[in-house]
């Protein structure tokens, strides 16, 4: 991921499940892989979120000033409307974009970590209509929990030791039955622990950092 940041990556070969984007809320902000394989590419960013000309688009503006392209999907813009003041910095749980043309880095807000607020009780009735996986149960590591964390699993497609880029490919599963599958790519900064990484599936451990 390319932008004012660019993610630091530690990568771990894993021997299909695909990301569907969820807007069914967790009982933690990144859970464990449901799959061995499952496709994926989330994470966290702690920000303000400041509304553009459309409150569902608008700018992350992290901690260290960085910002961001964001735009808000699901059940997380009704919390944004009724529930979260704009001024706090909040947690975000997000998932990351690379823009082709520029591979710059862009951001879905799919929710927020705030657990005072997941316990809301106008928030009761969502919560136990949710599945519940038991992967959802197991505690995650700390680094999965830490603002600038991302999770990115998929199938490595390029990757260049001497530029220390690499690019992941990750599928989606589709809505409906006939729909044909779909993939976008992201971007990352790094380098692999091996000379042949293209063509496998990757658990890849980022962290944003601050472009030089």
């Amino acid at each position: 991921m390319n932008n004012t940041q660019s993610p630091a990556a530690t990568t771990t070969p894993e021997s299909t499940a695909l990301e569907r984007d969820s807007d069914k809320p967790r009982k933690q902000p990144i859970p464990r892989p449901s799959e061995p394989k499952q496709y994926r590419a989330i994470g966290l960013v702690r920000g303000k979120y400041t509304p553009g000309e459309e409150l569902t688009c608008g700018t992350l503006t992290a901690t260290d000033g960085t910002e961001i392209d964001a735009v808000l999907l699901g059940r997380v813009i009704s919390l944004v409307k009724n529930h979260l003041d704009l001024e706090q910095s909040y947690l975000w749980v997000v998932y990351p974009r690379t823009r082709k043309e520029q591979e710059s880095l862009h951001v879905q807000i799919a929710g927020v970590w705030e657990p005072a607020l997941l316990h809301n009780p106008e928030n009761e009735e969502e919560d136990a209509s949710a599945d519940s996986l038991d992967t959802n149960d197991v505690p995650v590591p700390e680094q999965m929990l830490q603002d600038g964390y991302f999770s990115i699993r998929g199938e490595a497609i390029y990757h260049s030791q001497a530029d220390e880029e690499v690019i992941i490919k990750i599928q989606q599963m589709p809505r409906k039955q006939d729909e044909r599958r779909r993939f976008f790519k992201v971007h990352l900064n790094g380098v692999f622990p091996t000379d042949r990484p293209l063509g496998r599936f990757w658990d890849v451990h980022a962290l944003l950092e601050v472009a030089r």
